[in-house]
């Protein structure tokens, strides 16, 4: 009897492994087939960071402004902040980088994004996705396809009072892709 049920874990544990790579398998070739049809650049965090993950770097914002003005867009993986009405036809978003997707480099001041996109199809992005706003940071994970126009330097307050710095990316986002954190 104890043979049948580990038996039985054991299958489900199986399935699900191989359900949850299978998401995972697909998911990159969504972002690939994104970052190729827009002719992204994909390794901009790596340039950034000289390559260097673990492990906490101090960014500069020329050096950022650099890797995002070559006439070319970026992929960001990100969460939605905030989203405000820009005009009748675009909303503005918020976007900060998510580093439950995107977690191999680390680095000070913090990167976020300022884009405008179009709301009829961020309005359908999220009728696909109804439960998107459920669960911060963790149901509400993107990859997204943009181009940076300039960065500017903000400073925000944290909860203990204390300043830290921001570089904010100015833009237009071209493509935006739901992420399930827990299978990428």
């Amino acid at each position: 009897m104890k043979n049948k049920y580990l038996l039985l874990v054991l299958i489900c544990g199986v399935l699900l492994y191989s359900c949850s790579t299978q998401k995972t398998v697909s998911l990159k070739s969504k972002v690939n087939n994104m970052v190729s049809e827009y002719n992204a650049i994909d390794d901009w965090e790596y340039n950034l960071t000289s390559g260097i993950s673990g492990e906490f770097i101090t960014i500069q914002k020329n050096k950022l402004l650099a890797l995002w003005s070559v006439n070319r867009p970026i992929l960001f993986y990100g969460r939605i902040k905030e989203t405000q009405n820009f005009d009748d036809l675009h909303y503005y978003i918020i976007i900060e980088r998510n580093t439950l997707v995107n977690f191999k480099y680390f680095y000070y001041p913090e990167v976020r994004l300022s884009l405008i996109y179009p709301k009829d199809k961020f309005d359908s992005f999220l009728e696909q996705h109804p439960d998107f706003y459920d669960n911060y940071g963790f149901n509400n994970s993107i990859a997204l396809i943009a181009d940076i126009e300039s960065v500017s330097s903000e400073t925000e307050i944290d909860d203990e009072g204390g300043n830290y710095d921001i570089l904010i990316g100015h833009g237009n986002m071209s493509n935006i892709l739901y992420i399930e954190t827990d299978n990428y």
